[in-house]
C-alpha cells in the first residue's frame, strides 16, 4: 500500500507520453472506436427494453418481490465486500507491528 502513489504516477506518465507520441488521426480513430461501441451498448439496451417492456408492466410479482431481494441481495454483497476492506485498511497498522518469530511474540507477551 506504501508503493500506491508510485505506482498510479507511473502509470500517468507512461499514459500521457503514449498519448503524446500518437498523431492525432489515431487518436480521433480511437475515440470514434470507443463512442461507437458506447452507441451500440446503449442501442442493445434500448432494443432489450422495448422487447421486454410488455412482460416488465405486466409482472407485478417482480417489482414486488424480484427487484427488492435482489437489490437487497446485492447490497448485502457489496456491504460486505466494503466492510472486509474498511477492516483490512483499519488493521493493517497492527498487523504490521507484530514479530516476525513466535519466540519474539512470547517474550513481548511475556514482559507485557
Amino acid at each position: 500500500m506504501r508503493h500506491d502513489r508510485l505506482v498510479l504516477t507511473l502509470l500517468r506518465r507512461e499514459l500521457s507520453a503514449g498519448l503524446r507520441s500518437m498523431r492525432r488521426r489515431d487518436l480521433a480513430w480511437i475515440g470514434l472506436g470507443g463512442w461507437a461501441l458506447f452507441a451500440y451498448a446503449m442501442a442493445d439496451v434500448v432494443v432489450a427494453l422495448q422487447a421486454g417492456a410488455a412482460t416488465l408492466r405486466q409482472e407485478q410479482a417482480l417489482w414486488l418481490l424480484g427487484l427488492p431481494s435482489a437489490l437487497l441481495i446485492l447490497g448485502g454483497f457489496a456491504g460486505n465486500a466494503l466492510a472486509s476492506l474498511c477492516l483490512s485498511r483499519a488493521f493493517a497498522p497492527f498487523l504490521k507491528a507484530l514479530p516476525l518469530s513466535l519466540r519474539e511474540r512470547r517474550r513481548m507477551a511475556a514482559v507485557a
